[in-house]
């Protein structure tokens, strides 16, 4: 009961003190494994601000993919006499 208190109070005591985007956001993660893509937004300037992050960090990970195709013809000719 007490840890959840404390709990609730130090998120809240957090959220308060939040003026600044969260460290992950300056330092980014890496990953061999994962593409990973951070989009954060305003919450006073708009309404729908999870939705605006969601797309940013959407746009972050498809700018970050890139495919290169490449292929190889070989042309054997045979002679027969």
């Amino acid at each position: 009961m007490y840890f959840r208190i404390i709990l609730y109070s130090l998120t809240f005591i957090t959220i308060l003190n939040a003026q600044e985007p969260p460290h992950w956001v300056k330092n980014r993660p890496v990953s061999d494994k994962y593409i990973i893509g951070i989009g954060f937004s305003d919450k006073k300037e708009t309404k729908d601000y999870r939705a605006l992050a969601k797309a940013n960090a959407q746009e972050e990970i498809a700018s970050a993919i890139s495919v290169n195709i490449s292929s190889e013809l070989i042309d054997i000719m045979t002679e027969y006499s």
